[in-house]
This record gives structure tokens, sequence and C-alpha cells, in this order.
């Protein structure tokens, strides 16, 4: 019989096998229930509050973890553009460097020099009888004899002296031929790594920025949709234990 309807009852029901019931021991039982339903859907509540709460600090520790990850990629990304373009720029001055030096000592060679006169007595660039003057550098000095001898057929009044000087020079009449190792390795130096400048130049560095970003960007925009979708599905489990509960 229902506890709620205690209050019809008078207060001393009829003896039952000898023992005599009181309508108010009867009362006190049916509140004490009453208090174990009501304390039992306040721990109910608290049970929820304190589960929505730690799931609260879980998201909220998962997008600041999301957000200081960011940050420190986004800083470790940007040092890495600039020391990347710092070595770009320090690895071009050192190739530039090596290819001249090894230019310049090619072209310095004395057989390369003994080449050249070679070619300008082919070409006959000037009248048999104008008088030729041919300096040679001094590290070239063992080819003077050579290029006497190459000149001669060409030009029979050619003068070959060996000077202290950097350029490889041919004077005929009003005109001069000057070979510097050094310039003519800087002009064809010039033109080969500029097209190995364009290559370098064609990484672009911020696309390349911005491409890392927003990838990091779709990655944290979803985690925070999973972060979502398992917040639903646990209040959604959490919804059918208190129903079976309740059943």
């Amino acid at each position: 019989m229902p506890f709620s309807s205690l209050h019809h009852y008078p207060d001393t029901l009829a003896a039952e096998a000898g023992v005599l019931i009181k309508r108010k021991p009867l009362a006190q039982v049916a509140r004490a229930e009453g208090l174990m339903r009501e304390a039992k859907r306040r721990t109910q509540e608290l049970v929820r509050s304190a589960i929505d709460e730690a799931e609260a600090c879980r998201q909220q520790a998962a997008r600041d973890g999301h957000t200081a990850g960011f940050v420190l990629m986004a800083e470790q990304l940007a040092d890495y553009i600039a020391q990347s373009r710092q070595l770009q720029m320090t690895l071009r001055e050192q190739v530039v460097r090596e290819v001249q030096a090894s230019l310049q000592q090619l072209i310095g060679e004395p057989e390369f020099l003994l080449r050249l006169a070679e070619a300008f007595a082919n070409g006959k660039r000037g009248c048999a009888d104008v008088p030729v003057r041919v300096s040679v550098p001094n590290h070239a000095k063992r080819i003077v004899s050579a290029v006497r001898e190459r000149l001669a057929r060409s030009y029979p009044d050619v003068e070959v002296s060996c000077r202290d000087i950097d350029a490889f020079t041919v004077e005929w009449g009003e005109e001069i031929l000057r070979f510097n190792s050094f310039d003519v390795a800087q002009r064809l130096s010039a033109a080969s790594l500029a097209s190995c400048a364009s290559a370098a130049d064609a990484i672009n560095h911020d696309a390349l920025a911005r491409k890392v970003l927003g990838n990091a960007l779709g990655r944290l925009s979803s985690d925070g949709a999973d972060d979502m979708a398992h917040n639903v599905t646990h209040e959604d489990n959490f919804d059918d234990s208190e129903h079976h509960v309740h059943n």
C-alpha cells in the first residue's frame, strides 16, 4: 500500500498478530524513503554536473594544448624560414666564390693563354707588317717562347715580354686585347649562377608557410569537431544509463 496515502489512516491501526502499528512510524518510513529518492536524484545531478565539468576541463585543456602547440609550431616555422633563407644566401655566396676561383684557375693556366695566342695568330686580326706587342703575366712566363713562336708565323715583328701584370695583353696598332682571368671568371660565373639563383628563388617560402599553417589549422578544427562528437556521444550514453537506472 503506498505511503503517500498514510494520512487517510487513523493514528492507530488495527493490531495484527498481536502487534499494534502506529501511524507515526509508518510516516517516518515514508519520509525516509522520500529522502532517499531525493538524495538519489541529487546524487545523479551531482554526478552529471561533475562529469560535465570534467569534460569541459578536458576540452579546454585540449584547446589550450592545441593553441600552445600551434603557436609554438608557427614560431618554429618562422624561425626555420628565416634560417633557410640565410643558409640559402650563404651557400649561394660560397658557390659563387668557389666557381669563380675554379674558373679563374682554369682560364689563367699558361696552356690556356697559349691557346689564346694561337687563336689570335690564326685570326690575323692585324696586318702582317703591323708591330704586335704581347705581355705575358709572370705566372705564365714559361710559355713566353712558345707564344713568340706561334705569333711569329703571322706577325714576324711580334714582341713578347713577361711582365708583372694580371692580364694577358696583345697590342697591335691602336688596338688592345686584354684577357684578365679574374674578370672573365666573374662574368662567366655570373651568367651560370643566375640560373641557380632563379631556381632557388622559385621556392616560395611565404606560400610554403601559408600551406603548413593552413594544414595545421585544418587539423586543429578537425580535432575540435572530434571533441564535440565525443561529448555528444558521452551525454547520450549517460542518458541511456540513467534511463536503465530508473527502470
